[in-house]
């Protein structure tokens, strides 16, 4: 009997010495913090595990995998600024947000995620686009004809801005003129028609707003071009910020208040006319319309302004 007692006790102990088959074949799943920040969301990382369980426990070193730095506060200056019409552009090396330059900058080392998908430009994931020639070229037409442009264009902008409030008058930009000149040489000349993928080159890194306008006729084109801009005015919602149905984009980009230097460029040819104009800082700033495009002066307001007479 007691032979009997020893052996079933023998038996008990080595089948709670080893792991069993069940046990080993257990799957485990690891789960960490993923990033929560203001903008846009990274999914919370998950480790499966779909082999046998080692003989031991396997050992998590819960601060060594961490591998991606969590951030609980909102980037500075809000959230990320996304200009929508800007970064839909061709480049293969670009920032996702124009304050990367800026605010986003010294996150470059601390969080992987503004490196490799925000700010990929600025922070060096990769090797900029090389840029074409017209980005450093000098423009075609005599300066004469640019400060004739600079008039016409500046005046009619200025014009529309003066209709709305807390929208004030723009200051011209030579340089910024240059640069659209030479862009609308371009379209000219090769007969293109679509925004300038390398605007941000060369000092502009911060962002650009770009309108483009195109017409069979020569003359008035700065002026005709300003207002066929302004004629998306019928399609806007100021309290929703948003199209009513057709393109809005041109005018808000033009009455968008913090948008106060211009540069025009002005390209005549058997193609047609060009019109090129660039706004900084750019506008068109995603879910930022109501705070930048303002409503128009009251009627009364207006005519108060507008005139002022005296008879004897």
């Amino acid at each position: 009997m007691q032979t009997i007692l020893l052996l079933l006790v023998g038996l008990i102990t080595i089948s709670h010495g080893f792991p069993s088959k069940a046990h080993n074949q257990k799957k485990e799943r690891l789960h960490y913090p993923g990033y929560h920040i203001k903008g846009p969301q990274k999914d919370h990382k998950e480790i499966s595990y779909d082999e046998p369980m080692p003989e031991e426990d396997a050992q998590y070193d819960e601060e060594m995998y961490h591998d991606g730095p969590s951030y609980d506060g909102p980037v500075p200056e809000g959230a990320p600024q996304y200009d929508e019409e800007m970064y839909q552009d061709g480049l293969s090396c670009k920032d996702k947000y124009s304050n990367c330059p800026t605010s986003l900058r010294q996150y470059c080392e601390s969080h992987s995620f503004v490196k490799t998908d925000w700010c990929r430009k600025t922070c060096g994931d990769c090797s900029p686009d090389p840029a074409p020639a017209y980005v450093t070229a000098e423009p075609k037409i005599s300066s004469s004809e640019m400060e004739s442009i600079k008039a016409t264009c500046l005046a009619a902008h200025n014009a529309k801005r003066a209709l709305h409030r807390d929208t004030s008058s723009m200051t011209y930009d030579m340089d910024l003129a240059k640069r659209a000149q030479t862009y609308a040489e371009y379209l000219l000349e090769f007969k293109q028609w679509k925004h300038d993928d390398f605007r941000t080159y060369n000092g502009y890194e911060t962002g650009v707003g770009e309108n483009l306008y195109w017409s069979s006729s020569a003359s008035g084109a700065s002026t005709n071009a300003v207002t066929s801009w302004y004629d998306e005015i019928k399609n806007y919602n100021y309290e929703t910020g948003k199209s009513n149905g057709g393109d809005i984009g041109h005018f808000t980009q033009l009455v968008w208040d913090s948008s106060t230097k211009l540069g025009c460029g002005v390209a005549k040819g058997t193609g047609g006319t060009y019109v090129v104009s660039r706004y900084l800082p750019a506008g068109n700033t995603q879910d930022q319309y109501t705070q930048h495009v303002h409503e128009l002066i009251a009627k009364k307001d207006q005519q108060d302004d507008a005139v002022e007479e005296k008879v004897l």
